[in-house]
């Protein structure tokens, strides 16, 4: 089914950076708690694309501290998530639609994560509308923050003494693109999407267009940047 399919799309767009740095964190403690974190304003304040106006989104209230919502791992699905919606503005059937979709995809990727990384738990999945504070966080969660650590690409807390800061995963090995490239030619062929959403997609910024025309065949092909695996050596940097 499509969530199937999702699920194993991620598994192969999953960063590889993700299971080292579990692995070297298992290796100096004797237990490590995941917690996935993630930025997502638009489930805070819902701009419509179905009506022109901003919808300020409460969910179950007892999820929410000031600027950060909580989901416990009980939730599963999006509609569990959409159930508990308690905002005074009622949803039309397309937004609902919308943002449960948006959470399914949240939750399939702490799905995936949980796999990767063998956790016998559900993590809970944080998510805010502001920039990201570990100490709140783990304050929240009542974690010791003395080894409480957010592991993130984004330039801006790669001060921050309680971040792992890494680079951005905007390219895969070659036998990464393969597998990939592989599963998205199967599950979704280029011949079979609508000429609008073609144009569409080639007309995306140079970093983020995802495919593009053989300049010798002139036929479509993904388009996903590679390295070589020698190139890559990543390090933590706290």
């Amino acid at each position: 089914n499509s969530r199937e399919s999702m699920k194993e799309l991620y598994h192969r767009l999953l960063n590889p950076l993700l299971m080292q740095t579990y692995g070297f964190l298992s290796r100096q403690a004797k237990s490590v708690r995941v917690v996935i974190y993630s930025m997502r304003s638009s489930f805070f304040l819902y701009e419509s694309a179905f009506r022109e106006t901003v919808i300020p989104l409460r969910w179950d209230l007892s999820w929410h501290d000031g600027a950060q919502i909580y989901l416990p791992p009980k939730c599963l699905t999006g509609k569990m998530i959409l159930d508990t919606y308690s905002s005074p503005v009622a949803l039309l059937d397309e937004e609902k639609h919308d943002l449960e979709s948006a959470f399914d995809r949240l939750l399939i990727t702490r799905e995936v994560i949980r796999e990767a990384l063998m956790l016998t738990y559900v993590p809970t999945m944080v998510l805010s509308a502001k920039k990201k504070s570990v100490f709140h966080t783990a304050k929240h969660l009542g974690a010791n923050l003395d080894s409480t650590f957010l592991w993130d690409d984004n330039p801006s807390l790669s001060n921050d003494p309680r971040v792992f800061s890494i680079s951005p995963y905007s390219a895969m090995t070659e036998e990464s693109k393969s597998v990939l490239t592989t599963f998205l030619e199967e599950h979704l062929p280029l011949e079979s999407l609508e000429p609008s959403l073609i144009e569409y997609m080639l007309g995306a910024d140079e970093q983020d267009r995802v495919i593009a025309r053989n300049a010798e065949t002139g036929k479509l092909e993904f388009r996903i940047p590679t390295f070589h695996p020698e190139m890559f050596n990543p390090r933590l940097r706290m």
